[in-house]
This record gives structure tokens, C-alpha cells and sequence, in this order.
């Protein structure tokens, strides 16, 4: 019979990220951003670079919409989970 952990069972629950919210998936600094608040942007169209682990991440819109603002700058350094780009 298999047992859980008080660990395993007291972790936090998933959520469902919210796709108008673009956020990031590891710690890393922004190296470009291609997007302006208030321009509108189709799916897969260039939102930012991101360099995280030595490697050049380039982020893409999840779907067309306009942005509602960026919130991040050139050269910022970024913890896991920051809040980069809101998509209206």
C-alpha cells in the first residue's frame, strides 16, 4: 500500500494560470522587450527575450489581443513567477 507524506498532502494546490497575465517560468533577466503598452499582437507574435540558466528564452503571445501593459524594463532581473506582460 502506497502512503502519502504530510508534506505531500500540504502542498499548495495547482491553479490554473491566467493566459492574459505572462509571467515567467524560471529567474532570469530581461534582455529585450518588443511589445509597447497599447499594441495589438496576433498569437505567436515576439513579447520579450529573456535570458534564464545561460540560455535566451524568446516569449510569444499565447493568443491575439492588445497589451494592457508591460510591467518589466531592459536589464531586470527577475524571480520565478513575476508578472512580465498583462494581454487584454
Amino acid at each position: 500500500m502506497t502512503r502519502l507524506t504530510r508534506k505531500y498532502e500540504n502542498r499548495p494546490k495547482w491553479k490554473k494560470q491566467n493566459p492574459k497575465m505572462v509571467t515567467n517560468g524560471l529567474p532570469g533577466t530581461v534582455l529585450d522587450i518588443y511589445v509597447k503598452t497599447g499594441d495589438q499582437v496576433v498569437e505567436g507574435e515576439k513579447l520579450l527575450s529573456l535570458e534564464a540558466m545561460k540560455m535566451i528564452n524568446t516569449i510569444l503571445a499565447p493568443f491575439s489581443g492588445e497589451v494592457r501593459e508591460v510591467f518589466v524594463k531592459p536589464g531586470q532581473t527577475l524571480k520565478k513567477g513575476t508578472l512580465m506582460i498583462e494581454l487584454a
